[in-house]
């Protein structure tokens, strides 16, 4: 039918049917494969950076391809930028990344999310697993840096005074600067 009715976007929601038909036959190869089809014969097409989003997803939770993962979410922030999907692909890939325990991944990644995108809602909480990265790789200086960077940027966030606050335990119990805490605790007073 297709030569009967030539407009092409049809054809992509044609592809991106077939493919969530195979996706909900857990058939991930398959899916993939119609919504790469889709996304190369219509880039800019509206649903494109929500169905890559989607592949990255399915690489990295059913079909376990790490390196695919990684790839196809820097796919979706380089070819769809300005799409909700591109910071929530930062996310997610700073979470994969965290998860692979390869933390300065992950914080460059976060870092990346805030400094492109500081006013999506996850911004903030994107800083505070930057802070968790620092701690697990037992960096306590810039983990305190990030928090105070976070009541800085996004004082109103409802996590921040509890951040701040881990913030002066941290400055207290694993860096030994008792002034600096006292400081702290005092911001957080303020």
């Amino acid at each position: 039918l297709y030569p009967l009715y030539p407009e092409v976007s049809r054809l992509a929601d044609a592809y991106y049917a077939i493919g969530d038909t195979f996706e909900k036959l857990r058939e991930y190869e398959q899916a993939i494969a119609f919504y790469e089809r889709a996304i190369a014969l219509v880039p800019d097409y509206k649903k494109a950076s929500e169905y890559l989003l989607s592949s990255a997803q399915l690489y990295r939770d059913k079909l376990k391809q790490p390196e695919k993962t990684i790839a196809t979410y820097n796919r979706v922030v380089t070819i769809y930028p300005k799409s909700q999907e591109a910071s929530t692909s930062l996310f997610e890939l700073g979470n994969f990344y965290e998860g692979l325990k390869r933390y300065q991944d992950a914080i460059k990644t976060y870092e990346q999310l805030v400094k492109d995108y500081p006013k999506k809602s996850i911004s903030p909480q994107a800083l505070i697993l930057t802070g968790v990265c620092y701690e697990k790789m037992e960096d306590f200086s810039n983990a305190v840096a990030i928090y105070l960077r976070l009541a800085d940027e996004y004082p109103n966030y409802e996590q921040t005074p509890q951040q701040l606050f881990h913030a002066g335990e941290l400055s207290e119990k694993k860096l030994n600067n008792v002034a600096g805490a006292i400081e702290i605790y005092q911001k957080i007073v303020s």
